[in-house]
């Protein structure tokens, strides 16, 4: 989902998230979602699904590696072995703990933290 308000650029400009798909939206948005920590990646999680696994029709994991809570690379799958719930709520997002670059781009497996997929 898209928030509404203005995120910082990649050129340190104010824009809305409709700003990435006009133009040369792939461009800007390989400038600007790539790194999960950016202002667009966060208040434009809709448009750059490309990059975190989340859009309107999906709710899929990345595969790749990633930055876990741990600070070391770890594949989606990796928050469901030996004591996943507590990976989960490391990694997936929480009131406690911030999301993680894994659990921004396991949208499928941090369902139940994101309410990716749901109806309704």
């Amino acid at each position: 989902m898209n928030r509404k308000g203005k995120f910082t650029t990649h050129e340190g400009e104010r824009e809305p998230c409709s700003w990435l798909e006009v133009g040369n939206g792939a461009l800007k948005k390989e400038m600007n979602c790539k790194d999960l920590s950016s202002e667009a990646a966060f208040f434009c999680q809709d448009s750059c699904s490309a990059y975190n696994g989340c859009d309107d029709l999906h709710c899929t994991d990345m595969s790749d590696m990633y930055t876990s809570h741990l600070g070391w690379e770890a594949e989606c799958s990796w928050l469901l072995t030996g004591n996943g719930a507590l990976k989960l709520d490391m990694n997936c997002g929480s009131e406690q703990n911030p999301i993680t670059e894994l659990g921004l781009r396991c949208q499928a497996t941090c369902s139940e933290y994101n309410e990716c997929g749901s109806v309704g």
